[in-house]
């Protein structure tokens, strides 16, 4: 009797169970490792895709079956909203668009000179996009930025996760990712600083980094403008390379660590922006076979000078563009959260002065031939 009621409770609950209603054949899925959204030609917003050939993801092997002369195609789609422009571009693909393994999203600087809210709140709400794809900005038509066949024949979703994640573009591209974006834009004590991407001798190369003010894009960083923003950011590995009269010292293996402290002086709110700089000499010109400890000095103090003067200059930009991409807002709330809660720090960033000092330190000096 307990068997027989057994039985007919199991096969009662087998009734409430969920299945896998979401399983769908491989060759009706056209798997998204790149999205793009830019302004239309003859409407409002632009969406495009770049899905890769199926089997394609690994890196194609010369000589095999397995090297594709096209290993992926871009597809785009425009409309009056975002989603008619999503709507069409399903519309002409033959297969069902699945965003679960992309990789990049891009926007166009056009489309980021809006505010780019409304487009998270749509990529959030209607997309599977993982948290971990990371952001850019393109000067030039992300559709043919995507489309192009680069060196190696990589899909570009793989080669612009692995690009972003090497360790030589810290201190370049200061990547960011889909789910850092939303939490920058949530806190509101600090603005996005995303990076600029362009097409470069068959493969892609950094244009410095996108400024934003509350959402959106007001201005740009050169690469040597990057390469400061990331030493008041706190990078871990980097180069710089440091005039000397009519010559230059290269440093190597840079890493900075900042400290920021507000305090008022007569209701003016004044920041100490104090870095200390650590690296090791590359190059010099002209060579010599020692760096003495006089030389080393010199170095440094060269060093302390300009590195000071391009911070100074760099804050001066942002503060013209109300663009707080160092995050000064975070300190000043923390140091004093009830004047934060009483005023509109976009209101207050322009009008703020800074106090800026740095230390630079040479670990190493070399031996020179």
């Amino acid at each position: 009797m307990r068997r027989m009621l057994f039985v007919s409770l199991l096969l009662f609950g087998m009734l409430f169970l969920s299945g896998c209603w979401d399983v769908e054949e491989i060759n009706r899925r056209g798997t998204v490792n790149a999205v793009f959204f830019d302004k239309g030609d003859q409407h409002a917003f632009r969406i495009g895709v770049a899905i890769h050939v199926p089997g394609s993801l690994m890196p194609s092997v010369v000589g095999t079956s397995q090297e594709f002369e096209k290993r992926h195609y871009a597809f785009s789609a425009e409309g009056n909203s975002l989603m008619d422009a999503w709507n069409e571009l399903q519309s002409n693909i033959m297969r069902n668009l699945f965003l679960g393994q992309t990789h990049a999203i891009m926007l166009s600087d056009e489309a980021a000179e809006d505010n780019i809210n409304n487009l998270l709140d749509f990529i959030g709400r209607r997309f599977t996009v993982p948290p971990d794809a990371n952001v850019m900005i393109t000067k030039s038509d992300p559709k043919g930025v995507l489309d192009r066949k680069i060196k190696n024949n990589f899909i570009p979703g793989e080669y612009i996760m692995t690009f972003f994640r090497s360790k030589s573009k810290s201190n370049l591209a200061l990547p960011i990712s889909l789910w850092e974006v939303y939490k920058i834009l949530d806190n509101g004590t600090s603005d996005l600083v995303i990076p600029l991407i362009e097409p470069s001798q068959g493969q892609y190369r950094i244009a410095g980094v996108a400024l934003f003010s509350q959402g959106q894009m007001v201005g740009e960083l050169t690469l040597d403008e990057t390469r400061m923003l990331a030493l008041l950011k706190d990078t871990a590995s980097g180069n710089l390379t440091v005039p000397q009269d009519d010559k230059y010292i290269s440093f190597s293996n840079v890493s900075s660590k900042t400290k920021i402290e507000p305090r008022f002086v007569n209701n003016v709110l004044i920041f100490d922006v104090k870095t200390d700089i650590l690296a090791k000499v590359a190059d010099i010109n002209p060579r010599q076979k020692e760096v003495s400890i006089a030389n080393q000095k010199h170095f440094e103090k060269l060093a302390e000078q300009y590195t000071k003067r391009k911070f100074e200059e760099l804050l001066v930009k942002l503060q013209a563009l109300n663009a707080d991409a160092v995050g000064f807002g975070q300190e000043f709330r923390l140091n004093y959260p009830y004047k934060w809660d009483k005023n509109d720090w976009h209101k207050v960033y322009p009008t703020v002065k800074f106090n800026v000092s740095t230390k630079f330190t040479t670990q190493r000096t070399g031996l020179f031939r």
